[in-house]
């Protein structure tokens, strides 16, 4: 899981709401909302990890969508990724470069003895892929989980590597992001199964980990028995400093942990305390604890806040620029005994930065609206909102009829700053109807703009068709970066349009018509 360091945005009072769903066109496609990053002032990117069940595809993949701020579509690329099974959650790491383009780290499968390889999957800054590449040996196999962009420029991935069902030790890479070469890669071998779920750089320059360590165990819900979250200090060769474990006697959850960038050499950690249920008939099972820690590289914390409600599952923590932490996840039947700890809703809660709840809300679904049973809902990620509020991104599974497929579409929540989708909400379970399953509109399909030449040195000639009314129609560039450098009003079928202010590169061209993006073409400028 990965995390932004995000702007608060001043909030003002007429925050915009909304609980969309983005619905696939085949029932046979479970899609899952894993990322959700800023992308220009006006829109948002969301990386949807999907799993294709449609006869002869059976293949995993990901989708990038770019939302405008009111969740309409204004463009999607799609590409398929064969991991040899069906994974809905927990695949990948979707994330913004410094040259604007995008990274996903993920793994792929490689041979026929059910080996994987780490996978790197570059795309530019229109989500269009420019390169691809494996890491690993095809004797063993390698996932990675989380990654991230050092602040010089290398990317740093982590995950595990694993010869055997019941072994895997974590697996580190350290890549250089101009040429895919691998500078180190480094694994700590031990006898318990570990990995790691994230790795960020920290204030010396070397970099931070976090993760699990325990004893693999098919008959547990979740794979492992005697659980406890792991934290490794590595310098900057990746070589280990220090380590913690965090846990109790009992069988506990993965750490994740986040450098404070407001206080150097301090770290946000969350993770979950695992609870045993008395019932020997639910032994393979346990209820969870979840809480969130700020402390020091000795364990020593500032603050603890844990979620008494074992119902409650954090996904990701979101650390913003005054110090305050946005709290995303699900809301579960863990702890009911008879049932295991999968989310069943929505889930934000909000912390300052003395460790106090300001706000704790679920999103839970009318049940009018699926009398079938929902199941595996959740929200995993979110971004502040220009207004003030917040845009969390998650899935959401429903079924149509009682005999049609329980199908998960991509879940879009926007909140104001209380976390409310009525102003002044007191509630903490808030309730959204699934009873519209509406599709977001993408972009059409027709071709409506010809850009020429296409590389240009000074002029384009921008080439509209089937396009009626030209009273509001205009044509935006923004560079690579998401600036907004040209607004041009388009008045008639063919308009020529001055380039020669602009630096060598790419840059991007929309199409707007009333207000709305209904195309767009990759331009590039060579001089």
């Amino acid at each position: 899981m990965a995390f932004l360091v995000l702007n608060l945005p001043f909030i003002i009072y007429s925050q915009s709401t909304y609980s969309k769903f983005y619905t696939p066109d085949s029932l046979l496609i479970s899609c899952n909302g894993t990322n959700i990053l800023s992308y220009t002032d006006t829109t948002f990117i969301v990386a949807n990890t999907f799993y294709d069940r449609n006869e002869d595809v059976h293949l995993n993949g990901l989708q990038i969508i770019c939302f405008n701020n009111e969740a309409a579509i204004v463009w999607q690329k799609d590409y398929p990724i064969d991991l040899g099974g069906f994974f809905i959650s927990g695949f990948g790491d979707f994330f913004r470069l410094q040259d604007g383009g995008f990274a996903f780290f993920s793994f792929k499968y490689v041979s026929e003895s059910w080996k994987e390889n780490a996978l790197m999957m570059r795309f530019d800054n229109l989500g269009n892929l420019m390169f691809e590449e494996n890491y690993g040996k095809l004797t063993s196999q390698e996932r990675i989980l989380g990654a991230y962009q050092t602040s010089d420029g290398y990317l740093l991935s982590a995950g595990f590597t694993s010869n055997g069902y019941n072994t895997a030790d974590i697996y580190i890479l350290k890549i250089n992001e101009e040429t895919s070469d691998t500078i180190w890669t480094k694994g700590f071998e031990e006898e318990n199964f570990q990995r790691s779920q994230i790795i960020r750089e920290d204030y010396d320059g070397g970099y931070i980990l976090g993760g699990m360590t325990g004893v693999s165990q098919v008959e547990e819900s979740d794979g492992f028995n005697e659980v406890d979250g792991l934290i490794i200090k590595l310098n900057t060769d990746g070589t280990e400093r220090w380590r913690l474990n965090l846990g109790t006697e009992d069988d506990d959850c993965h750490a994740y942990i986040l450098p404070y960038p407001q206080e150097t050499g301090k770290y946000i950690v969350w993770s979950c305390n695992g609870i045993s249920f008395s019932d020997p008939l639910y032994y393979w099972n346990e209820a969870e604890q979840y809480y969130i820690t700020k402390m020091d590289s000795t364990g020593t914390a500032d603050w603890r806040v844990t979620f008494e409600d074992t119902k409650k599952e954090i996904e990701k923590v979101v650390i913003l620029n005054n110090g305050e932490l946005l709290v995303v996840g699900g809301y579960s039947r863990c702890g009911d005994d008879s049932s295991d700890c999968r989310s069943f809703w929505g889930w934000l809660a909000y912390i300052n930065a003395s460790g106090e709840v300001l706000w704790d809300r679920t999103y839970n679904y009318y049940e009018a609206d699926d009398p079938f049973e929902t199941s595996y809902n959740w929200l995993s990620d979110a971004i502040p909102a220009p207004d003030g509020g917040f845009i969390a991104v998650g899935r959401y599974q429903h079924k149509a009829t009682e005999t049609a497929l329980s199908t998960s579409r991509v879940w879009l929540l926007k909140v104001d700053a209380n976390g409310c989708l009525e102003p002044g909400c007191e509630e903490e379970n808030i309730f959204v109807s699934t009873n519209d399953f509406i599709p977001l509109s993408s972009a059409s399909s027709q071709v409506l703009m010809h850009i020429y030449p296409n590389p240009v040195q000074n002029k384009i000639q921008v080439q509209l068709n089937n396009i009626t009314n030209y009273q509001n129609t205009q044509l935006y560039i923004y560079d690579v970066y998401g600036k907004l450098l040209l607004q041009n009003p388009l008045q008639q079928a063919s308009s020529t349009i001055n380039v020669a202010h602009f630096n060598n590169g790419i840059y991007l061209c929309q199409l707007i018509i009333d207000g709305q993006t209904v195309e767009q073409q990759k331009l590039i400028v060579i001089k």
